[in-house]
């Protein structure tokens, strides 16, 4: 039968329990028992088998299931709750835009613009046109193109309304979080449980914050005024973007701080308490550190099954928007991603450096410990060359 000990669970198969099954019989009534198919308790024997082997192929998955390796869906979900995680959802892109035209004609909430790939977007407050900062989301979940006067066509015609423009990045969307994406989240993040170290203060963020792009959490545990200039005994959460709401960002704060120890940064909300009583929570949005990047495949000729630059400047893109704040861009990270990839790619030189700052490199590019990584997908700022 199966066993549940110190090396773990193995359930058996149809065949292994009907073999058992049989074996137990011939005790019970003597070797020469009929227990062919077509017998009366051979085929009682096999009923009774196809019912345990099932009760023990479900077992076998509900102890599977326990490891994040092979949790699936809700299984891996109620694993990352045990630690404090939750699944991040899918988000939509958000941005400002200013409306041009004739100054103080009516645009209504819902009006519907689009970026120059065709994404749409809803105006999310009433406005006027000659407004700036206007809010407007993508109508689908996800990634969408959110650049400096990407959202610039207009689809619902009103008279008198002509241009729309975001001068500024939005804030990006975000797919459903997979399995893989949540177990390697589950592998860098410290359980929560009864912990108020640096690393569960930054997954509980992370959990309510699920737009959170990036999340980072810095502390200064001696008696003066660090490098960082974090006072003493103090820690600063730096998170990105700069659009996540305040009030969740102070709540948060204040459930997962110890008692006693100060949060510093140039951003504050305050929290009223159990009793009543008020505190302000502090933190520093993460500061933008644009890259620009030349891939240089002209060493060998690439192959002919290369599908174009689009595909090398989209990996790209995707490596370095995916760094967290202050994590270093490097070359080896980005020639892989690029060569592992893209199809005919022979050979491959990867150089960077801060957008408009100085010459290009190949060595890790640091954005300080408060920067974010960021490609502001323009033609200019991925240069590949063939």
């Amino acid at each position: 039968m199966a066993v549940l000990d110190s090396t773990g669970y193995d359930a058996r198969d149809l065949n292994e329990v009907m073999d058992d099954l049989r074996s137990a019989a011939r005790v019970q009534f003597g070797d020469d028992i009929n227990l062919s198919a077509s017998s009366k308790l051979g085929g009682l024997l096999g009923v009774f088998a196809e019912a345990i082997a099932d009760v023990e192929k479900a077992s076998q998955s509900l102890y599977d299931a326990f490891d994040r390796s092979n949790a699936v869906g809700q299984q891996l979900d109620n694993l990352a709750n045990i630690i404090g995680l939750e699944r991040l959802p899918a988000v939509k892109s958000t941005a400002l835009v200013d409306l041009g035209g004739t100054a103080g004609v009516a645009v209504p909430a819902g009006s519907v613009v689009s970026n120059t790939s065709t994404q749409r977007f809803i105006t999310l407050d009433a406005a006027v046109v000659g407004d700036t900062g206007v809010r407007v989301e993508a109508v689908e979940y996800g990634t969408t193109d959110v650049a400096p006067a990407a959202i610039s066509i207009i689809i619902t015609s009103i008279t008198g309304w002509d241009t729309v423009t975001n001068p500024t990045v939005g804030a990006q969307g975000r797919d459903r979080e997979t399995d893989a994406e949540l177990r390697a989240r589950m592998a860098d993040a410290p359980s929560v449980i009864g912990a108020c170290t640096v690393e569960a203060i930054r997954a509980d963020l992370q959990a309510a914050l699920p737009s959170a792009l990036g999340v980072l959490v810095i502390e200064n545990t001696t008696t003066a005024v660090d490098a960082n200039g974090l006072p003493p005994k103090s820690f600063r959460p730096i998170l990105y973007p700069d659009t996540l709401g305040a009030a969740t960002i102070a709540a948060t704060m204040w459930a997962s701080k110890p008692a006693g120890i100060a949060t510093d940064g140039s951003q504050s909300a305050a929290i009223t308490d159990s009793m009543g009583f008020s505190h302000v929570m502090e933190w520093d949005w993460a500061a933008d550190f644009y890259v620009e990047v030349n891939i240089d495949l002209s060493g060998a000729a690439v192959g002919p099954d290369y599908p174009g630059d689009s595909a090398v400047k989209g990996q790209v893109d995707a490596t370095i928007n995916a760094l967290g704040i202050g994590e270093s861009v490097r070359a080896f990270e980005l020639a892989c991603a690029v060569a592992n990839n893209v199809a005919g790619i022979n050979d491959i030189v990867v150089t960077y450096r801060q957008k408009g700052v100085g010459g290009y490199v190949g060595t890790p590019l640091d954005p300080g410990f408060d920067g974010k990584p960021l490609i502001e997908v323009k033609a200019t700022d991925i240069t590949v060359v063939t």
